[in-house]
């Protein structure tokens, strides 16, 4: 992995957010803290026009994201080219690397679907 990860700062960080802090397809919150990530894989698949997806949204090999991975979670996953299996057997383009909330409906009040960029403030590049 090309980044250390602050797991603490960042569970932490997660639990004082609610659901209209994480921007999806319906929350366009340019402010919102936790900004809707697009992986390079998706982008190449669904044939997103690349004009409208800006660099710090872009998921690359090899990057760290939040996603909702086995459901009702947020995980970090790592971005890669080869296919992994998932705890719960499931198999995608990334390598799972750790469960930060094991129940998205219990602290948000409903699952959380997509994927979402790690902020900066809690990832050092090696």
């Amino acid at each position: 992995m090309k980044y250390e990860i602050k797991y603490k700062e960042l569970i932490d960080f997660l639990k004082t957010l609610k659901d209209e802090d994480f921007q999806r397809n319906w929350n366009k919150n340019p402010n919102a803290p936790m900004k809707e990530g697009h992986s390079i894989d998706d982008i190449e698949f669904f044939k997103m026009d690349k004009s409208k997806i800006t660099l710090d949204t872009l998921i690359d090999y090899g990057t760290p994201f939040i996603v909702d991975a086995l459901g009702n979670d947020l995980s970090i996953i790592v971005q890669t080219k080869k296919k992994y299996k998932l705890p719960n057997g499931r198999v995608v383009k990334g390598k799972f690397d750790r469960t930060l909330i094991n129940d998205c409906r219990k602290l948000y009040g409903t699952s959380l679907n997509g994927y979402w960029i790690i902020p900066q403030r809690f990832l050092n590049s090696l």
